[in-house]
């Protein structure tokens, strides 16, 4: 069974440490507009101790753009568990539209809008 947990001061240090190593973090750029991934909110979502993904996400107006979506091992649920997450946290604070860009190599991301 999978835990998901928002991002804590806690668990921050991994996640960034996570996105220097698989993203060359933490600065990102999006329709234009840098973002620094230390300040995005986000889930992680663990088994057991162990860290199998997390995304990040950003507020802009009544946007929620999922900047950040890692995840470790492919095929499990675990990027669908945390788009999820996201979309009812969006929800709660009342975002009309929660969105992501991806690059068209991205076979696993497709699989995942097409089943969202």
């Amino acid at each position: 069974m999978i835990n998901i947990e928002p991002i804590t001061q806690a668990n921050r240090p991994l996640i960034d440490n996570l996105i220097a190593e698989n993203w060359a973090g933490p600065f990102l750029v999006t329709r234009g507009i840098l973002h620094d991934t230390r300040q995005h909110a986000g889930f992680v979502v663990y088994k057991d101790g162990v860290v199998l993904g997390y995304a990040l996400y950003y507020l802009a107006d009544n946007d929620c753009e999922i900047t950040a979506l890692q995840s470790l091992q492919e095929k499990q649920g675990i990027g669908g568990a945390l788009v999820k997450a996201i979309v009812e946290k969006a929800k709660n604070l009342g975002c009309g539209r929660v969105w992501l860009i991806t690059t068209n190599d991205n076979a696993a991301a497709f699989r995942l809008g097409n089943s969202a």
